[in-house]
């Protein structure tokens, strides 16, 4: 029970810090179109952001005192398909890596897992490529576990 709080203590605040939020300049979003009407709250900001990739504009609208206040209440937005697959993939961690500790894995061979960057790196992914790219981590988690698994047990 102790190495599994231990496990999860150290796997959350991984999760939660650094520089995940960190953008390219290539990444940012140049504003295209802008209007603002008063509201009741400030203002009531319209907005379309210019998407590289595609060329193509998509129209976001939001109530705030401030244009960036307007931008970061769109930004933050997470459909609930996505935030179920993020949370499946840290259970799926967790899972597994508790069955690497059953097996005599050492936690600290399970923190310096290349996965680990990719599952703090997933709510980058686009809404379109979610499945099939949380599909994917949830197999390299598998695989590097058994792998860890696999030599812990040549090592005995």
């Amino acid at each position: 029970m102790y190495k599994k709080f231990v496990l999860l203590a150290l796997a959350v605040p991984f999760f939660l810090t650094g520089c995940w939020d960190k953008k390219d300049p290539e990444d940012r979003a140049f504003i295209i179109t802008l209007g603002a009407d008063a509201a009741e709250n400030g203002c009531h900001f319209t907005f379309a952001p210019a998407n590289i990739e595609t060329g193509e504009a998509e129209i976001y609208a939001a109530e705030s005192e401030t244009l960036s206040g307007a931008v970061a209440q769109v930004d933050t937005y997470t459909s609930l398909h996505k935030q179920y697959r993020m949370m499946k993939l840290i259970l799926t961690f967790y899972k597994e890596a508790n069955e690497a500790i059953k097996q005599g894995v050492t936690i600290q061979k399970l923190t310096k897992m290349d996965v680990i960057e990719r599952i703090g790196r997933a709510k980058y992914v686009e809404e379109m490529n979610v499945d099939k790219s949380y599909d994917e981590i949830e197999r390299e988690i598998k695989t590097e576990v058994a792998e860890l698994i696999r030599k812990g047990a040549d090592e005995l």
